[in-house]
């Protein structure tokens, strides 16, 4: 213990100076004692807890900001015995000059607090008392070290990372990355005091306070970037990092010898960064399209053409003179070439000539000569050939040689296009604008006229009799429902199936036990289910057996979907104002839906209402009012005039639908509500042999039991790992934005989760009839989101080429036979894909 003679060396911060501004008072903090800090209180120190300062408080204030710790020496006041009241005094006093600056690693506080965020790091709270800090969370895990910057009228400060100070040489820390160090480490090396009623903490030795910490990711999404750059520049001197070339940077940074754990997290993280970019690129280039064709942007290009007319008019004609006389320069050439050969052959046939001469007077026997003669013949007569051959040739190229003869010629014709061009292209402007004008007031015209016999359809079908006048008569629709007395769920759920195939098949439509679990899933799940394929495949006949297959044929409404439909009067009824009351439509479904919401809960099985050739009109407009059910997102109710509808749970659509010249194709809005299920001739009409089974359970269930067995969990389940992985595949190949594969699609939230409850309940089920693991996501893709797959032009059918090729190395059969299906048909329909492809 420290006699009271001696100085003590303690660690202090300011507080205030008094009248005399020389003076003031320091407050007490901690006391080094054989090189470990205690902390000072009353009891151990000063009931003040203060120090004063006679001489030099300038310097401190001057020297220190306001909570900076300091060093400084210290020793008892001489007067202590004087004083009147010790307890408003300081019983030790110091020199202002005394004061020292702690080094940067000799004290460093803990600050409790959670982490900024990385690409922020503003951290809120009172300034530090030390140079560097560390920050420590809520569960006690300290992450640093840090530096600091203070900001001017501002409520906190900014955390700067210190890799490359001389605190952490000594370690090997990538730009980014700070320490994490775990709470036992905090508990054995920190130092704590109490101050006005709060707790600090600092640590004495960074390197003891480090020791067993683990690295932390804390790179900003500029230091990923400048990471992944330097790491390009090392991979090799011609590797840059742009949208065109970020898979060929991907693939060469995946086999190079930086492919560690760091390289791969950030190029993970930097290939986020660059799709967000990629995609606002892409935006500000379509916005930019856009507007160069919008009205707007016209004037700007026709201002453009006009003023650079004359100099492209001028590149053409060098371009053009500079190719004819390269063109002539070429042949001259050929022609000089020739005429050696013409003189070189001229020069040989002399010599040859010659030569038979010599043989002839030098010959004795008239046979000799003859042959002689006859060799000469023959070589002349080649020779002749050959001369014929080379003057046709030398003709061709003095015709072509008269081009520049007509060049002058051609520079006049081109003038007289031009003017020729400038004239047709004011007329043609003019009868533009008079066909845009003639047009508009068309089209104006007609939306008037057909907003007019929209409005008044209803009443002149009213007065015709077209409409029937509702009587309220109340429709008898119930029947008794049976309840699943034995088993588990998979096991009832397999005696459905069995009981429905085998109803099916009395009524000779054939199937799988895969298809029909199919069916019965879809249509449970699903508010509208579509049946599509050509005529004469047995759409209709097999929504009728869905609801007799399950004897619930008095709770089947078939309606015909008639050309012209406009909204839900011609489907529902409308409210008459000659008659003051709701008038419904001949089709009966507003009978049907109201003797449905009249049930009691405990009575009520499945119903269904059959929208035959549900896209003669587009379905969207007429069935409106349905269309917020379909996701569950809007009431179930009705609104009929002054009256309201209920619309039970138990109601399910099915519509069948023919795509032809006669039809309306489906929006992106109603496909991305409902399944499609497409239908084959020889899917539904197989022989088959095996001897018809008695009734396996008593049908039909109650709704309540159809929903437990085929319908949503309450809870959104989650994807198989296996499913996980393939479907994830599939939806990064069709969003992937590489334009090189044309226009990317996006699968929906609504989408997924409904993609996720088919296979949570036909999975297990599926393989349980002897079919391949991912048979249910199969189906699900093929029914969910290959609807929606619609596009044009080669770079659009490499991306339907690559989801065919991983869907079949995938299992995926049956999508994959589809995609071929649909490139077969879009390459004979000059590039144009789309899954309505019959």
């Amino acid at each position: 213990m420290n006699t009271q003679k001696e100085e003590r060396t303690i660690l202090a911060f300011k507080l205030h100076s008094k009248a005399n501004p020389d003076h003031g008072d320091i407050r007490s903090v901690a006391e080094y004692i054989d090189g470990q800090l205690h902390e000072l209180t009353v009891s151990n120190f000063c009931h003040t807890n203060k120090v004063f300062i006679p001489v030099g408080y300038q310097d401190i204030n001057a020297k220190f900001r306001e909570g900076e710790v300091f060093r400084i020496s210290i020793s008892l006041s001489e007067n202590t015995s004087t004083i009147v009241d010790p307890y408003e005094a300081c019983k030790y006093k110091a020199q202002g000059t005394k004061a020292e600056r702690l080094k940067p690693n000799e004290l460093i506080e803990v600050i409790d607090g959670e982490l900024p965020d990385r690409n922020n790091r503003y951290f809120e709270g009172a300034l530090p008392s030390s140079v560097y800090i560390f920050i420590r969370n809520k569960t006690g895990d300290c992450f640093g070290p840090f530096s600091w910057e203070y900001r001017e009228d501002d409520s906190g400060f900014t955390l700067d990372l210190i890799n490359d100070k001389p605190l952490l040489k000594s370690y090997k820390l990538s730009r980014g990355q700070i320490f994490k160090i775990k709470s036992e480490n905090f508990d054995k090396y920190s130092f704590s005091f109490s101050v006005e009623e709060k707790t600090c903490h600092f640590i004495l030795s960074i390197h003891e306070f480090i020791s067993n910490s683990e690295y932390y990711e804390y790179a900003s999404d500029e230091d990923i970037v400048h990471y992944c750059s330097k790491l390009a520049s090392e991979i090799g001197p011609n590797v840059f990092i742009t949208k065109t070339n970020w898979d060929s940077f991907k693939k060469l940074a995946s086999l190079t010898k930086f492919n560690h754990g760091l390289s791969k997290d950030r190029l993970t993280k930097l290939s986020d960064i660059a799709s967000d970019i990629f995609i606002m690129q892409d935006d500000v280039r379509d916005n930019i399209d856009k507007f160069l064709k919008s009205n707007n942007g016209e004037p700007l290009i026709k201002d453009f053409v006009e003023r650079q007319r004359q100099p492209l008019l001028n590149k053409l004609r060098d371009e053009i003179l500079n190719e004819k006389n390269k063109d002539i320069e070429e042949k001259n050439d050929k022609l000089s070439l020739i005429e050696q050969k013409i003189k070189d052959k001229q020069r040989d046939l002399e010599a040859k000539s010659a030569e038979v001469e010599r043989k002839r007077q030098e010959a004795d026997k008239e046979v000799i000569l003859e042959q002689a003669v006859a060799e000469r013949d023959e070589e002349i007569n080649k020779l002749d050939k050959e001369i014929n051959e080379k003057t046709t040739k030398l003709t061709d190229l003095l015709k072509n040689h008269d081009l520049l003869e007509k060049l002058e010629d051609i520079k006049d014709e081109i003038k007289k296009l031009e003017d020729i061009y400038d004239y047709q292209r004011k007329k043609n402007d003019s009868l533009e604008s008079t066909t845009k004008k003639l047009q508009n007031e068309y089209n104006t015209a007609e939306d008037d006229l057909r907003s007019k016999l929209i409005l008044y359809k209803p009443y002149v079908e009213a007065i015709n009799g077209s409409f029937i006048f509702d009587k309220r008569e109340k429709r008898s629709i119930s029947i008794a429902v049976k309840n699943m007395t034995h088993g588990d769920v998979f096991e009832q759920q397999r005696l459905v199936v069995e009981t429905v195939r085998q109803n099916l098949r009395l009524k000779g439509r054939c199937f799988e036990s895969w298809q029909v679990a199919n069916l019965l899933i879809s249509t449970q799940q699903s508010f509208i289910t579509f049946f599509a394929g050509l005529p004469g495949v047995g759409k209709t006949s097999l929504a009728r057996l869905i609801a007799q297959s399950q004897q619930l044929e008095p709770r089947l409404q078939e309606v015909s979907v008639a050309r012209g439909w406009t909204s839900q009067k011609d489907l529902i009824g409308f409210y008459n104002p000659l008659s003051n009351r709701f008038q419904s439509s001949n089709t009966g479904l507003y009978t049907f839906i109201e003797a449905l919401s009249s049930e009691k809960k405990d009575e009520q099985a499945m119903a269904y209402v059959l929208l035959d050739e549900a896209n003669l009109s587009p379905i969207e407009h007429y069935w409106s009012a349905f269309m917020a059910m379909a996701d569950g997102e809007g009431e179930r109710m009705l609104r009929l005039g002054q009256e309201m509808l209920p619309v039970p749970s138990t109601l399910r659509f099915l519509a069948t639908i023919n795509y032809d010249g006669t039809t309306e194709p489906l929006s992106p809005r109603v496909v991305d509500r409902a399944p499609v299920i497409v239908m084959e001739a020889n899917d539904i009409l197989q022989e088959n042999d095996e001897s018809l089974a008695e009734e396996i359970i008593a049908l039909p269930l109650s709704a309540t039991e159809m929903n437990k067995l085929f319908g949503w969990s309450e809870k959104t389940p989650d994807f198989q790992y296996e499913e996980s992985e393939v479907f994830n595949k599939v939806r990064q190949i069709l969003s992937h934005p590489n334009l090189e594969e044309g226009r990317p699609l996006s699968i929906s939230q609504r989408k997924e989760i409904v993609i996720r409850q088919y296979c949570a309940q036909a999975g297990s089920l599926m393989r349980s009839f002897g079919c391949e693991d991912l048979k249910a996501l199969d189906l699900a893709i093929l029914q969910h989101v290959l609807p929606q797959v619609r596009g044009s032009g080669q770079k659009f059918a490499n991306r339907l080429e690559k989801l065919k090729q991983t869907c079949s190395d995938e299992g995926l059969k049956e999508s994959a036979k589809y995609l071929e299906r649909m490139l077969a048909y879009g390459k004979t329909e000059l590039h144009s894909y789309d899954f309505f492809c019959w």
